[in-house]
């Protein structure tokens, strides 16, 4: 899969969800995830960007295809865990799709 496909998603994503972000109606904690999402669960930095409002987006994924979207807060700093799931892999695109 493409890098910018990917990150273009992500930043779909985090353009989405900002304002429930800035709300914190999802997970937030103040001290960078990272260090939990790869000892606890393998994955490592595989995307970082910064959207349009200038939140830092980070997509973490592991070998197994575990993935986690954390969204750093311009503002106050915060990191929120925005989404994460399993079954992560590259597109294919089949014959005749354009």
């Amino acid at each position: 899969m493409k890098p910018t496909k990917i990150f273009g998603l992500a930043a779909i994503f985090a353009a989405f969800f900002a304002p429930a972000l800035q709300a914190h109606q999802i997970p937030c904690v103040e001290a960078d995830p990272h260090t939990t999402l790869e000892e606890g669960y393998g994955e490592k930095k595989f995307i970082v960007g910064t959207t349009r409002e200038g939140h830092g987006i980070t997509i973490y994924v592991s070998k197994k295809g575990t993935f986690t979207l954390v969204v750093k807060l311009k503002d106050s700093g915060v990191f929120c865990v925005l989404e994460s799931g399993t079954k992560l892999r590259p597109f294919v695109r089949s014959k005749g799709m354009k």
